[in-house]
């Protein structure tokens, strides 16, 4: 499977990534800014013989929100035929152009997710739902110190 995920928070892409990866064993995480897609897509054909799933995040993915280039082109032939083994997870924090055809592409045969800013109500929920269910030991309990 091919995931897009696209959010303005590191934070909240990393929890998205934890739904989809359970754990992150054998995760390889690629820099997309340090590394050119011919490298890049020949680590998404590569096949180990000693694990069946092969895991894959390509970080800081601009070639959805920049202007066309051959970067797109390669992926889209990659695009018509992935690797079926291969779980790949594109990141970007620049939204992503919808007009592109590679954009275009994931969001009509793979998956696309796209992560609003959280609002002030959403930071409190979270904090709240973090706190209720965080059970450390160190709650006091009112009344508990009358035996003083």
């Amino acid at each position: 499977m091919i995931y897009l995920i696209y959010s303005n928070s590191y934070n909240l892409i990393n929890e998205e990534i934890n739904k989809i990866f359970k754990t992150m064993d054998d995760v390889e995480i690629i820099d997309y800014s340090k590394t050119n897609i011919e490298d890049i897509l020949i680590n998404f054909n590569y096949v180990s013989l000693f694990n069946d799933e092969k895991k894959i995040i390509v970080k800081n993915s601009s070639l959805f929100s920049s202007k066309q280039d051959k970067d797109s082109d390669l992926l889209l032939k990659y695009l018509d035929n992935p690797n079926m083994n291969a779980t790949i997870i594109f990141t970007t924090y620049d939204k992503p152009d919808e007009r592109k055809k590679i954009t275009k592409t994931i969001k009509d045969k793979y998956k696309y997710i796209y992560i609003n800013n959280l609002t002030y109500k959403d930071i409190i929920d979270k904090m709240t739902l973090e706190a209720e269910t965080e059970d450390d030991g160190s709650r006091s309990v009112r009344g508990s110190d009358s035996a003083i």
